[in-house]
């Protein structure tokens, strides 16, 4: 890894001897990360030629720093059973969820992981019948439980799949819907879901709405300049429309998915974004990797802002094979980006994690009279005992209605409530009118809400028409 750039914060590699590469990272409540990815360092079994490497899906937990604080390997059954892992969340009681998928001799199913918060193993679920089912992405929904992304082949033909369970696992409801891939889910404004993938006998990349039970409300597919394209993740907008990432490709749409515009960054085929996410002040950034001499691939991060013009954009690399895989903003915000990167002369890949920063941090809470987007930060101090101050923004003015906002109106109706880990209302600490500005409320544990309450999880939300945010 070459890290002259002065952004680079940390970067970190884990592995073995064979290859090892993360999937997915988040944050976690205590200002650490959890990254979750695969290792073919760990198990061996038996075979004609010796001892075989099998893959085990690798929960690496790190503080704010990326040092080791715990690792978890699991392959559910036995070593017979090839397992892969895509996403991870927090759930409500610390601990974390995983999908992923198992292969067994003739079948692949998508597979569920719980487990407590220091990475043991509280249940598994596996769905689906014998046949190629997989579980690629995954959403903790308002209501207790999980929403899991997934994909099947039958005899029909391709699909996708969407599976509601409680948060025991247990299903609740599924849809099916033939003729395409997907790739990644965020849940919209109105509690419904937005879907990523692709078309798969065209390869153009697709949008589908659904509702909160699963039912369609439309679906698109977009051309690229490129013959072939992906729509690898999808992320969500101000005014409620969508911007996704594909190939080399970001394209932004309306709410009901028509095309606003598409750019095309780099050469076609060779270079490819994986993730996309919102940064704190509205802008985005996506990473993926670039491989202009089409030999050894390199990190390769972009951050645009919703016009689509380009902020910056970085590659790291040092020759060897590497790339991007999942970013996100982290509280403090920086951006946290995981992948992996190949071991030099092996042909063996090393999981990494690395953190990088730019303006925006430095900028983001600096005190303003008219600030231009809605803003939910993270609350200080955390964990806290037992009072917590929470800051948000309210956008717009005259000259520059907010999209939150009608033409001309400095208020807005704002709620902020704070609700324990079973989603029961613990506090109304916001419930009225604002206008403009920055606003900072304090929340105490036990004294001026409710007489009594235990120490734990707490969750906190603001409302402000469709806008959303829980943290």
């Amino acid at each position: 890894m070459n890290a002259q750039d002065t952004s680079v914060v940390w970067f970190k590699s884990y592995g073995g001897y064979e290859s090892d590469y993360a999937s997915s990272v988040i944050e976690t409540y205590d200002g650490g990360y959890l990254v979750v990815g695969v290792s073919w360092s760990f198990v061996t079994v038996p075979s004609p030629f010796g001892e075989e490497p099998r893959p085990v899906i690798w929960l690496l937990k790190t503080d704010l720093n990326g040092d080791t604080l715990w690792t978890t390997i699991f392959n559910n059954y036995n070593n017979n059973n090839i397992v892969d892992a895509f996403a991870a969340k927090q759930a409500k009681d610390s601990g974390f969820v995983i999908v992923g998928s198992i292969i067994g001799s003739s079948d692949k199913q998508v597979l569920l992981v719980k487990t407590n918060s220091n990475g043991a193993i509280m249940w598994t679920k596996i769905f689906g019948v014998q046949g190629d089912e997989s579980g690629t992405d995954l959403l903790l929904t308002p209501v207790n439980g999980y929403l899991l992304l997934c994909n099947f082949l039958n005899s029909s033909g391709p699909g996708v799949w969407i599976i509601k369970t409680n948060i025991y696992g247990d299903t609740l409801w599924t849809k099916k819907f033939l003729g395409y891939r997907g790739k990644s889910v965020k849940q919209t404004f109105d509690n419904g879901f937005i879907v990523s993938g692709h078309q798969q006998q065209v390869n153009k990349s697709w949008l589908m709405k659904v509702d909160s039970l699963g039912n369609m409300e439309w679906q698109r597919t977009y051309s690229s300049p490129c013959s072939f394209d992906l729509g690898n993740s999808v992320e969500l907008t101000p005014d409620n429309g969508y911007i996704f990432v594909g190939a080399n490709t970001i394209c932004r749409t309306e709410p009901n998915g028509d095309t606003l515009w598409w750019k095309n960054l780099r050469e076609c085929v060779w270079d490819d974004l994986f993730s996309v996410t919102k940064t704190n002040s509205d802008n985005f950034i996506a990473v993926g990797r670039t491989n202009p001499a089409h030999t050894r691939s390199k990190f390769w991060i972009v951050k645009f802002n919703i016009s689509g013009d380009i902020l910056w954009e970085v590659e790291f690399g040092d020759g060897w094979d590497g790339f991007g895989r999942d970013v996100m903003q982290s509280s403090d915000g920086c951006y946290v980006i995981v992948g992996r990167e190949e071991i030099p002369y092996t042909g063996n890949t090393d999981l990494t994690i690395m953190k990088i920063y730019d303006d925006e941090i430095y900028n983001i809470r600096e005190p303003f009279l008219h600030p231009e987007l809605l803003l939910l930060y993270q609350n200080y101090p955390n964990p806290f005992n037992p009072s917590t101050k929470i800051n948000y923004t309210i956008p717009t003015s005259p000259s520059n209605p907010s999209p939150y906002q009608g033409e001309g109106k400095r208020e807005r109706f704002i709620t902020l409530k704070v609700y324990d880990v079973l989603g029961n209302e613990i506090a109304t600490l916001v419930n009225e009118e604002k206008p403009a500005g920055e606003y900072e409320v304090e929340f105490t544990v036990g004294q001026e809400f409710l007489p009594v309450q235990p120490s734990g999880i707490y969750f906190y939300q603001l409302r402000a028409g469709q806008y959303v945010e829980t943290k």
